[in-house]
C-alpha cells in the first residue's frame, strides 16, 4: 500500500507479489518496470512513464489520476471510476474491459488497445485510437461524444450499441454491427476483411466511405454520405443511400422501395441489383446528378421491381442493352435520352421535354408499352422496334430517322400514331396491329407540305389507316391496310404508290386522294373518295364505290385496268400530255 501522504518513486524494477493498492503519488519512472501480479487500485496520483503490468485488474477511483505515458498493460479490466482521470500519451494494451463511468474522464493521445469490450458513461477527448482487438467485443459509446478515431480488429464481431459519432472509422476485420445512429466526419476505410457489416439504423457520413469488406453490408434504414462510397462485397438495402460523390457496388439487394443518388452510379461488371420482395412490388430510382448510370442487371425472372427510375439529371442518358426486370422503366432527364437494343416485357415510360432517341441495335427493341409522361421535343427512331402491350406507341412531335426504321406493334388492336411529320433519307415499314394515324402538321386541305418525307413508306400491319398527312418519298409508297380512311386531304408521292390487299377507301368529309406516281392497285378498291391520279394507273382488281378515279396529270399517262372491271366513274380532265 502507498498510503495518501506517501511518494513512491521507481526508476528500477519492482515487482508485486500480489495486489498494489495506491492513495498516495505513484511514479514508475522511464527507466521503471513495475510488474504487478495481482490488481492495481489507485485513488491517489499513478504516474507511469516506463513499462507497468498489472497482473488482474486496473481500478481508477476515488478522485484517482492515472497518467500514462509509457506502456501499460493490464491483464483484465481498467476501470475509471469516482470522477477520476485518464490521461494516455503512451500505449494502453487491456486483455479485458474499459470502462469510463459517468462523472470521469479520458483524455488518449495516443493508443489504447483492448480485447474486451469499452463502455463510455464519462468524457473522451483526445486524438488517439481506440482499437478493439479481441473476439467478440462491444463498444457502448457517450452519444455526445465525438471519437477522434475507432478501429475494428476483432476476429468475431465487434458491436457498436449506443449512437456513435466518429472523426474516423477503420475496419480492418471480422463482422461489425451498429445498433444505433452512426455519424462520422473525416474517413470510412480499412483493409480487405471478409467481415460483414451491419447497420440497424441511420448511417451519415460527411466524407468518402469506403467499405473494404467483402461480406455483405445491410443497411437497415437510411444511409447519406458525404463523398464517394464503393463497397467491396455485397449490398443489401431498405431505406434510400444518398452519396454527394459517387456510388460503387457489387450484388445489391433491396427490400423496400429505395432511392440510390450520387453523382456516379456503377455496379460491377457481371453483378445484379436485385429484391427479395414479392415480385413487382416495389420501386427502385437510381440517380446520378452526373449523368453515368452503369447497372448492369436490374431485377430477375422470378423477382422484378415495379418501377425502375434512371435519372440523370441535367445529363444526357445513354442507356445501351441493359437487362431490366421490372414493370416499367422511366428515364428521367432535362437532356436528351437514348435507349439503344433492349428486350423487356414492360412498360417504357419518358419523362422529359428533350429528344427522346430510340434505336433498336443489333438485337433490336422490344417492350411492352411506351408511355410519355412529358412530352419531349423530338423522336430519332432506327433499326427494329416492336410493341408488344396493347398501348401502342404515340409520337407527338417530329420523327426524324436516324436509319432505316422498322416499327411494329404486336399488342391487340395496339395504334400507332404520327402527329408531327416524319423526316429523314431512311425507309420506315410500319406494322401496325391497330389503328396507325398520320396527322397533318399543317392543316387538312394542304397538300403541298410534306408531313412524311422520306426514302420510302410500308404500311405492312392487319390494322386500319387514318391519314390526313401527306407522304412523299423518293422511292415506293406501300399500303396493305383493308380500311383506308381520310381525315384530311392527302397526297401520296413516290414512283410507286401500292395497294397491296382489297381496300376501302373512305372519308366522313368530301376529302380526296391525290397520287403522284404510278399508282399500282394490286386487289379491288372500293373507292368512297375521289382519287386524283397524277401519273399511271395499274388496276389488278375490281375498281367500286361512290366516288371518282380521275386523271388529272400534266405528262403523258396510262391507264391499265383489269380486263373486264366496271368503273362507276373515270374522268379525263387533263390540258397537257396523253392518255
Amino acid at each position: 500500500d502507498v498510503s495518501s501522504n506517501s511518494t513512491l518513486s521507481n526508476s528500477g524494477t519492482l515487482s508485486v507479489g500480489g495486489d498494489l493498492t495506491s492513495s498516495g503519488t505513484l511514479k514508475n519512472e522511464g527507466t521503471g518496470t513495475l510488474a504487478v501480479t495481482g490488481d492495481i487500485t489507485s485513488s491517489g496520483v499513478f504516474t507511469n512513464n516506463g513499462t507497468t503490468t498489472a497482473g488482474s485488474d486496473f481500478t481508477n477511483t476515488s478522485g484517482g489520476t492515472l497518467t500514462n505515458g509509457g506502456d501499460l498493460t493490464v491483464t483484465g479490466n481498467l476501470s475509471n471510476t469516482g470522477n477520476s482521470s485518464i490521461s494516455n500519451s503512451g500505449d494502453i494494451v487491456l486483455n479485458g474491459n474499459l470502462t469510463n463511468d459517468s462523472g470521469s474522464s479520458i483524455v488518449n493521445s495516443d493508443t489504447i488497445s483492448l480485447k474486451g469490450n469499452f463502455t463510455d458513461s464519462g468524457t473522451y477527448t483526445g486524438n488517439g485510437t481506440v482499437i478493439f482487438n479481441g473476439t467478440t467485443q462491444s463498444f457502448t459509446p457517450n452519444a455526445s461524444t465525438t471519437y477522434a478515431k475507432i478501429t475494428s480488429s476483432s476476429s468475431a464481431k465487434l458491436t457498436v450499441q449506443d449512437n456513435a459519432n466518429i472523426k474516423t472509422f477503420t475496419h480492418n476485420s471480422g463482422n461489425l454491427e451498429f445498433k444505433k445512429p452512426l455519424t462520422v466526419t473525416t474517413s470510412y476505410t480499412g483493409s480487405t476483411n471478409t467481415g460483414t457489416v451491419i447497420f440497424d439504423d441511420t448511417v451519415t457520413t460527411t466524407c468518402a466511405a469506403t467499405f473494404s469488406n467483402t461480406g455483405l453490408t445491410t443497411f437497415t434504414y437510411s444511409a447519406t454520405f458525404g463523398g464517394n462510397v464503393s463497397f467491396a462485397g455485397d449490398v443489401q438495402l431498405s431505406g434510400n443511400l444518398t452519396s454527394s460523390g459517387t456510388i460503387s457496388f457489387q450484388n445489391l439487394t433491396v427490400t423496400d422501395s429505395v432511392e440510390i443518388s450520387g453523382t456516379q452510379i456503377t455496379a460491377a461488371s457481371g453483378k445484379v441489383i436485385g429484391t427479395s420482395a414479392a415480385t413487382g412490388t416495389k420501386n427502385l430510382t437510381l440517380k446520378a446528378s452526373g449523368g453515368t448510370i452503369t447497372a448492369g442487371q436490374i431485377g430477375t425472372s422470378t423477382n422484378k421491381f415495379n418501377i425502375v427510375e434512371l435519372d440523370t439529371g441535367s445529363h444526357d442518358i445513354d442507356f445501351t442493352s441493359e437487362t431490366i426486370y421490372a414493370n416499367q422503366i422511366k428515364f428521367t432527364s432535362s437532356g436528351n435520352v437514348t435507349v439503344t437494343g433492349i428486350t423487356y416485357d414492360g412498360d417504357l415510360i419518358f419523362n422529359t421535354s428533350e429528344k427522346v432517341s430510340i434505336n433498336g441495335g443489333t438485337g433490336g427493341f422490344n417492350v411492352k408499352n411506351i408511355v410519355l409522361q412529358t412530352i419531349p421535343s423530338s423522336f430519332d427512331l432506327s433499326g427494329n422496334i416492336e410493341i408488344t402491350g396493347t398501348g401502342g406507341i404515340s409520337f407527338p412531335r417530329a420523327v426524324v430517322l436516324t436509319g432505316n426504321t422498322s416499327l411494329k406493334t404486336s399488342g391487340t388492336n395496339a395504334p400507332v400514331t404520327f402527329s408531327s411529320g416524319i423526316s429523314g433519307a431512311y425507309t420506315l415499314d410500319v406494322n401496325n396491329a391497330g389503328l396507325l394515324t398520320i396527322d397533318d402538321k399543317t392543316s387538312l386541305t394542304d397538300t403541298s407540305n410534306a408531313d412524311v418525307n422520306i426514302t420510302s413508306f410500308t404500311q405492312s400491319g392487319a390494322g386500319a389507316v387514318s391519314i390526313a398527312g401527306d407522304i412523299t418519298c423518293s422511292s415506293s409508297i406501300q399500303f396493305v391496310t383493308t380500311s383506308f380512311a381520310l381525315t384530311g386531304n392527302v397526297l401520296l408521292s413516290g414512283n410507286v404508290v401500292a395497294l397491296t390487299s382489297a381496300i376501302t377507301l373512305s372519308s366522313l368529309s368530301s376529302y380526296e386522294l391525290s397520287v403522284v406516281g404510278k399508282l399500282q392497285a394490286y386487289n379491288d378498291v372500293t373507292a368512297n373518295v375521289n382519287v386524283n391520279a397524277l401519273g399511271d394507273v395499274v388496276s389488278n382488281g375490281k375498281w367500286t364505290g361512290s366516288k371518282s378515279l380521275i386523271f388529272a396529270g400534266s405528262n403523258n399517262q396510262i391507264f391499265n385496268p383489269k380486263t373486264g372491271t366496271s368503273y362507276s366513274s373515270v374522268y379525263i380532265i387533263k390540258t397537257v400530255g396523253t392518255f
